[in-house]
């Protein structure tokens, strides 16, 4: 793949080709890698990969934009990202987060202590509140999530358009207060 590819900074397309590109040399100088895939099933052997990422050292940002992920996908890929990137990154996009993922997608988004823009779903606000017993807007979601990265400048939340821009800006932190 690097003999291909040598000068690859930024990665978007689908599933079966993410894993040879994170298993490859080209791991040591990717920043962006995006997974676009109608569906993320199982079927390319991704389990195989989990945890076998050496090192991601320039990655900053990470996203998966899936319309349907098969369960345990999204925590396992994106907890071997986060482990892989060694406190490099900083945006994580998400379509898609079932209410049997969210708490654990939002423990890895958690140890990304550098996060400064994410991009969830609305959907996290219902799950969010069910977890906090109060019912919450983007703010307190913001507030919430700033306690454990404070970094965090920007939220998104994705939406479906077929120009540059397929997500919206749903908070954005005005002064550092």
């Amino acid at each position: 793949m690097a003999q291909l590819f040598p000068s690859l900074k930024s990665f978007e397309g689908p599933v079966f080709l993410f894993k040879p590109i994170v298993l490859s040399a080209l791991s040591e100088q990717i920043e962006k890698l995006t997974i676009v895939d109608d569906r993320l099933l199982d079927e390319v052997s991704l389990t195989k990969m989990y945890d076998l990422i050496p090192r991601l050292p320039r990655l900053r940002t990470f996203g998966i934009w899936s319309d349907a992920v098969d369960e345990g996908i999204l925590v396992n890929i994106l907890r071997t990202i986060v482990n892989a990137a060694a406190g490099q990154l900083e945006e994580i996009e998400i379509h898609d987060i079932d209410s049997g993922s969210y708490g654990e997608v939002m423990e890895l988004i958690a140890q990304v202590r550098g996060l400064r823009s994410v991009t969830l779903d609305e959907s996290v606000l219902g799950m969010a509140a069910k977890n906090d017993a109060e019912k919450l807007e983007w703010n307190s979601f913001a507030a919430n999530l700033r306690r454990t990265c404070p970094r965090l400048r920007t939220i998104y939340r994705p939406i479906r358009k077929f120009d540059n821009e397929n997500r919206e800006k749903v908070w954005e932190l005005l002064d550092d207060v």
